[in-house]
């Protein structure tokens, strides 16, 4: 047997393309292999924190600046990762200029990498077949208002001078504590009967 002789090829784009291997002997036998061939380096991206990440309530709406992608080749993917019961969101090369996000819950609980306790994190992700490059924005914390909610006991048909009896069945809003990160549940419940008779 011989063996193959090593070909060298420069190839004048960036980028993804299929490569076609065909290998012939001299019956004219032949065999075919495809493979992805990429040619370029690990992707750049930019999401700079918008600021006025914290002291905020649910829900709170934010428009996340995208830049830095426009020399990045096609074939790049770039994944958007949320805490806050979200999926995450994957576009192709290129992405949107903004990306829009609505916080509907509180961040209580969450800890982002660096760490902030009670507060998400936003982290985007560019990858390619030579690498990926990441940026996150944190903290972003959201406080949560509470519900107000009572029972009635009895809740049906009630004559003169029986006594009603009110429950207390609200939420409590949860605030991120802005000195400590710390998240508060211990707000106050006063009560209003209009009219009182």
């Amino acid at each position: 047997s011989v063996s193959p002789v090593g070909v060298s090829h420069s190839y004048g784009f960036i980028g993804k393309r299929n490569l076609t291997h065909v290998v012939t002997n001299s019956n004219g036998c032949k065999d075919t292999q495809n493979i992805t061939v990429y040619i370029g380096s690990n992707p750049s991206i930019s999401m700079p924190a918008p600021g006025n990440t914290t002291q905020l309530c649910a829900p709170h709406s934010f428009s996340f600046n995208l830049s830095g992608f426009s020399a990045n080749t096609p074939g790049t993917i770039y994944k958007i990762q949320s805490q806050d019961k979200g999926i995450d969101t994957i576009f192709q090369h290129p992405p949107p200029n903004v990306f829009n996000k609505t916080y509907s819950n509180n961040s209580c609980g969450f800890t982002t990498p660096n760490p902030y306790q009670n507060s998400y994190y936003l982290k985007i992700t560019a990858s390619n077949a030579c690498g990926a490059s990441t940026q996150t924005v944190e903290p972003i914390q959201i406080s949560s208002k509470p519900k107000a909610n009572f029972s009635i006991s009895p809740d049906t048909a009630v004559c003169v001078n029986d006594t009603l009896t009110f429950t207390n069945t609200s939420i409590r809003g949860r605030n991120i504590i802005s000195t400590s990160n710390a998240c508060d549940t211990s707000g106050g419940v006063r009560w209003a009967i209009t009219p009182s008779t």
